[in-house]
């Protein structure tokens, strides 16, 4: 919660989404995503299947909130009787198209897990 609030404060002192960003380790970041759901993993043991991640352009806070979220979902949706499995991989990909976004290389991150999913 202490780490929520002092992201907060340092967000709102931001005069620009840009400045925002900023290169970070995104190992480091699932580490400490990971090491928020001890209690709950002890209780629901997940598995994790994590590549090594590069360091990436990110606005941490919300990178690390992004995962929180994915993650206690994975754990919360599971199947009945079954360990949740949760992987993430990242690759690096060439991207082209008509739209606004640049051309060039980008981080393509995969996050899946074997939990309930979605009706199609």
């Amino acid at each position: 919660m202490q780490r929520l609030i002092a992201d907060l404060i340092e967000f709102s002192q931001i005069s620009s989404p840009s400045e925002a960003f900023e290169m970070a380790d995104l190992n480091k970041i699932v580490n400490q995503v990971m090491h928020t759901f001890l209690d709950v993993t002890e209780n629901t043991p997940a598995v994790f299947h994590i590549s090594k991640l590069p360091d990436a352009r990110v606005i941490p806070f919300q990178f690390s909130h992004l995962l929180n979220n994915i993650i206690g979902n994975a754990i919360k949706y599971k199947r009945e009787n079954t360990v949740p499995v949760i992987t993430i991989t990242s690759a690096i990909t060439n991207f082209t198209n008509e739209t606004d976004i640049q051309d060039g290389k980008y981080l393509k991150l995969s996050i899946g897990d074997n939990g309930i999913g979605f009706e199609p």
